[in-house]
């Protein structure tokens, strides 16, 4: 008889998920859930369903068991990635898992549109060197090349530096 383990999730509809226990052998001392599970295995009768209780939120906490299941990142759909990395870092999963998340969280991020130079930015990766543009879009041709009428500069030395501005916070 295969043993399972049973996860009780208390603040969910779909209270329980039952996982075969050998899907958990590869990688028990990697976590916090891998050692409870090799505790109450070490604890328990060979045959019997181990349960966890899981005070958080499901779909995002079965995204870091199938994540450790299967050493990659697993999400589920409907599942917060931010409460993955959360519950990720509060169940010491391993770095490599942490860094997918990092990942797929940046590669999520919104981007914007500066109003001040139409320039699509990260909020992440705003700085205040971003934005670089002139006041007037008027460029006077001369023999040294073409310049900008608002400060005389040529077109690679933007005369307004600054944060990127969308007009929303």
């Amino acid at each position: 008889m295969t043993s399972f383990v049973k996860f009780e999730f208390t603040n969910s509809k779909f209270k329980q998920v039952l996982i075969p226990i050998n899907k958990f052998e590869a990688n028990q001392d990697d976590w916090y859930i891998g050692l409870m599970i090799k505790n109450r295995i070490e604890t328990s009768n060979k045959n019997e369903t181990i349960t966890i209780k899981i005070h958080q939120n499901r779909l995002a906490a079965l995204s870091v068991i199938y994540s450790m299941i299967y050493n990659k990142l697993v999400i589920l759909k409907g599942a917060d990635i931010s409460l993955i990395k959360c519950i990720s870092q509060e169940w010491s999963i391993p770095e490599t898992i942490i860094t997918e998340i990092d990942v797929k969280i940046q590669s999520q991020e919104l981007i914007f549109i500066c109003i001040i130079c139409g320039v699509g930015y990260k909020k992440s990766e705003n700085t205040k060197t971003s934005c670089q543009t002139h006041r007037d879009k008027q460029t006077v041709m001369t023999v040294n090349g073409p310049y900008f009428q608002c400060c005389g500069n040529k077109i690679d030395k933007p005369c307004c530096i600054g944060y990127h501005y969308s007009g929303s916070v």
